[in-house]
């Protein structure tokens, strides 16, 4: 759902899977975004673009093992939407920084 929400509502080579969420939309469903890994991938995609949107899964981990990419998902981005899995912290998050 959150792939398809994305598709619909993102512009064309804005999207970015982070992290965990690289494998399953990227690899497994092959949707056409670009990967990044970490803060300086993030900020060279944002680069020249009027809207950015970063695909994430499991905040609470990210947090944890990125802080300094969470601060910046955290503060220069706003929640587009939250898609709830069937386990605890496990949800799809859409951010977006226009």
């Amino acid at each position: 759902a959150a792939a398809e929400y994305v598709l619909a509502h993102a512009p064309p080579g804005s999207v970015a899977t982070l992290e965990m969420a690289n494998l399953p939309l990227l690899e497994y469903q092959r949707r056409p975004w670009t990967q990044v890994n970490d803060l300086q991938a993030l900020m060279d995609f944002e680069r020249g673009k009027s809207e950015t949107w970063v695909i994430l899964t499991m905040p609470a981990h990210l947090a944890a093992v990125q802080p300094e990419t969470w601060a910046r998902l955290s503060s220069e981005y706003r929640e587009e939407k939250v898609f709830y899995g069937t386990g605890r912290g496990g949800e799809i998050v859409v951010k977006v920084r226009r």
